[in-house]
């Protein structure tokens, strides 16, 4: 509903700035955006997650991966073996088009050692739906007993920060937020 309602007051802005009406009736409409379970992994299930013999190891390494670096789907679909220099991560995030740097952790490390070089990806991914079954396939085997979605990487790695004892603005540059 909040994503239908956003469209057309979009679209009533530019009808209004078109002059095709005279008053902007999307004023005072709103709907509040529901409040959401955040789903995150625990070590322990990070480590169900790694040790499954699945049918497509990239999918599930991609998924590691954003566990251990809070990469979106859609920057870690495009990263490249360009980006890795010296044990950093540089890429630049698709959602908000900020250059980022990012330094590896050893098991980051570990999970791109083990990527076939074959190509400029460093990930052999097939597409969003694709992956979208991949990873539901993955968690199924993992049977963890909740809904966990590739963005559930992304929480995984800041919940595991502030348990570390990361302090809220060093979780909030790592995972490229522009307020915290």
């Amino acid at each position: 509903k909040h994503n239908y309602l956003r469209v057309v007051k979009y679209v009533l802005k530019h009808a209004l700035k078109a002059k095709l009406i005279t008053t902007y009736p999307g004023e005072n409409i709103q709907i509040k955006f529901p409040e959401s379970q955040r789903q995150f992994l625990s070590k322990e299930e990070i480590q169900i997650v790694a040790n499954i013999e699945f049918d497509r190891p990239a999918v599930q390494d991609a998924f590691l991966f954003s566990c251990f670096t809070g990469l979106r789907m859609a920057d870690i679909m495009s990263l490249e073996w360009s980006n890795i220099k010296n044990g950093y991560l540089h890429f630049t995030q698709h959602k908000t088009g900020q250059s980022e740097r990012i330094k590896l952790s050893d098991t980051a490390k570990d999970i791109l050692s083990r990527q076939e070089r074959s190509s400029r990806k460093i990930f052999d991914l097939p597409t969003r739906k694709h992956l979208f079954k991949a990873i539901n396939r993955l968690m199924e085997q993992a049977n963890l007993g909740k809904k966990v979605t590739f963005h559930c990487a992304r929480h995984t790695f800041a919940t595991q920060l502030i348990e570390n004892g990361a302090e809220l603005l060093t979780v909030q540059k790592l995972m490229g937020h522009r307020d915290i």
